[in-house]
């Protein structure tokens, strides 16, 4: 990205654009940082059966959103799903490093041209 003297938030669309053009083929995980959240991005990423992994902020995720999420894992009521680290060798077994489960939002936004994406 070049540099200047503004938010990198509206630099992320243009790169993923350029990044589609080369690759040709969508399924891809984009991995950001909190820049990455604005919902303009979020929305184009989805818009194109693309992935986002990236740190919420309090305002994408407020704590009261996050405590009424995580309480029913507390309780033992939400099953979580096993996480594996992929063996490094074909002899290595997979390592489980983690438990976890997906939470979806369907999100919608204009885009510059006016058009809507969802």
């Amino acid at each position: 990205m070049e540099n200047c003297e503004c938010a990198d938030d509206p630099l992320y669309v243009p790169e993923i654009r350029k990044f589609q053009a080369c690759l040709q083929q969508h399924g891809v995980l984009y991995v950001g940082d909190c820049k990455i959240v604005a919902l303009n991005t979020r929305c184009y990423v989805a818009a194109y059966q693309d992935y986002y992994l990236c740190p919420l902020l309090a305002v994408q995720m407020p704590k009261a959103v996050l405590q009424t999420l995580l309480e029913p894992v507390w309780m033992g009521e939400q099953p979580l799903d096993p996480v594996y680290r992929p063996r490094e060798k074909k002899t290595d077994q997979a390592e489980h490093i983690a438990d976890g489960f997906c939470y979806t939002v369907t999100l919608s936004t204009v885009d510059e041209e006016g058009k809507i994406i969802d």
